[in-house]
């Protein structure tokens, strides 16, 4: 939930880099089921399996009669509405032992390959030069010509 400073923070108004989408329990519960998942009594929804770079693999959905498990980033990401990123963390608001809300918190918004759009484009704004922009995000990547010249 933290913003610390990063050019992707700086990058635009309407940065990506935080964000935040809360749905109701009737929401979730018609997403799910337009992605094929009858839930009648939903206890919880939460991540069970994040790849190296923290974006969830597989999310448990745990209802009162059976559970659910849900592989892969994207098909995580179009059940639920199309989130931004599969980095993202849940908070389950509860009202008389049911869940009633469910805030997911992510960070980021593309492919997860490491260079954000935004961030490079600040950083040029900013002066940096395509090799100390390209170091900033791959900072073991070596920056070589693979190609000749023409005369």
């Amino acid at each position: 939930t933290s913003s610390p400073d990063a050019f992707c923070q700086l990058g635009s108004k309407s940065s990506k880099y935080r964000w935040r989408r809360l749905y109701t329990l009737r929401e979730i519960k018609d997403l799910l089921l337009k992605a094929g998942y009858e839930i009648k009594s939903l206890i919880s929804i939460s991540p069970i399996k994040r790849n190296l770079s923290g974006h969830v693999e597989q999310l448990l959905i745990k209802t009162k009669t059976q559970d659910f498990i849900i592989k892969g980033e994207y098909k995580i990401r179009k059940a639920l509405g199309g989130l931004r990123s599969g980095l993202f963390w849940i908070e389950i608001k509860m009202l008389k032992n049911k869940p009633e809300y469910f805030i997911f918190l992510g960070g980021g918004f593309g492919h997860a390959v490491g260079l954000c759009q935004c961030g490079a484009a600040k950083m040029g704004e900013l002066g940096y030069n395509y090799k100390e922009i390209l170091k900033h995000y791959f900072p073991k990547a070596n920056i070589t010509n693979v190609y000749k010249k023409s005369k």
